[in-house]
């Protein structure tokens, strides 16, 4: 849900979910301050340190679109505000590359060609088979 505006800072309220400092789940609410050069910052109960993952939701969403939890980490962790909440910075955080892109090297006309061609995993889950799918097929004997 939208809150409010001033010329550089809009509000949210978001549904926070994680692990804290102690390992413990939480999910609670909260007020996602975004500034466009400060980025994201939000007031938590729950302690968090920087480079933990958290999931924010906003509470109604905005354009009327899915409301899906976004994976972000925390960047910074600063001072409690008058409220006794922990301010954190976070960051959206991007799936990592997979681990043949992250070997080097330039694409091949294999690997172009490779590329073109449905997957034999592709396949398979086209006709309903995955990896762990042929381990609850039945043994002949």
């Amino acid at each position: 849900m939208y809150i409010a505006s001033d010329e550089a800072t809009d509000i949210f309220l978001v549904e926070v979910s994680g692990w804290d400092s102690s390992d413990k789940f939480f999910v609670e609410h909260a007020v996602l301050s975004w500034d466009g050069e400060e980025g994201k910052e939000i007031a938590l109960r729950s302690v968090v340190r920087p480079s933990d993952m958290v999931f924010v939701r906003l509470l109604q969403p905005v354009d009327g679109s899915e409301n899906f939890p976004v994976a972000c980490h925390v960047t910074k962790v600063s001072d409690r505000d008058v409220d006794g909440r922990l301010l954190v910075r976070v960051a959206e955080s991007r799936p990592r590359a997979p681990y043949r892109e992250t070997m080097g090297g330039g694409n091949t006309a294999d690997d172009e060609s490779a590329a073109n061609q449905p997957s034999h995993e592709a396949s398979q889950m086209e006709h309903g088979m995955t990896k762990s799918s042929r381990f609850l097929d039945p043994i002949p004997l």
